[in-house]
């Protein structure tokens, strides 16, 4: 009977002596690029090949990267370079000429290059002038669509 009490008084403190280490260690948890970095065998990378080059790091910004960019003097520079802010002004305007859209409010769904024809856009060449550039607009006006 002795013995037994010597055994569960043993198991008792040295389970209280284990969570009291546990709860009182000092624990810093890594910084995130440290998680991501495959580099430093992170929990992060153990499902992934180990022999890995070290890469760039993503979550840091190129040091030579500009921070705004002013998009009002953009030009495009191929056929099928998106619509520049000069053009959807231009969309505005030629909408606000018009008499549907002069005289109520209107809410677009969609302002749309239209692309030149292929054979056309393979034959051009970088220094030509561009092609002609044209934009289809969907617009609801008093509960209508127009296209």
């Amino acid at each position: 009977m002795e013995a037994r009490t010597v055994l569960r008084f043993s198991f008792l403190s040295i389970s209280l002596v284990l969570l009291f280490t546990f709860v009182h260690l000092p624990y810093a948890p890594p910084s995130m690029t440290d998680l991501l970095d495959c580099a430093t065998n992170s929990p992060w990378c153990t499902s992934k090949n180990r022999i890995q080059t070290k890469q760039t790091n993503l979550l840091k910004e190129p040091p030579n990267r500009k921070r705004h960019h002013n998009h009002a003097s953009d030009t495009p520079h191929h056929p099928l370079d998106p619509l520049t802010i000069q053009e959807l002004k231009k969309v505005r305007s030629i909408l606000s000429s018009h008499e549907l859209f002069a005289s109520s409010s209107y809410s677009l769904h969609s302002i749309d290059l239209e692309e030149p024809e292929k054979p056309l856009v393979l034959k051009w060449k970088k220094g030509d002038p561009l092609l002609p550039r044209k934009a289809s607009v969907v617009a609801r006006v008093r509960g209508k669509s127009h296209g």
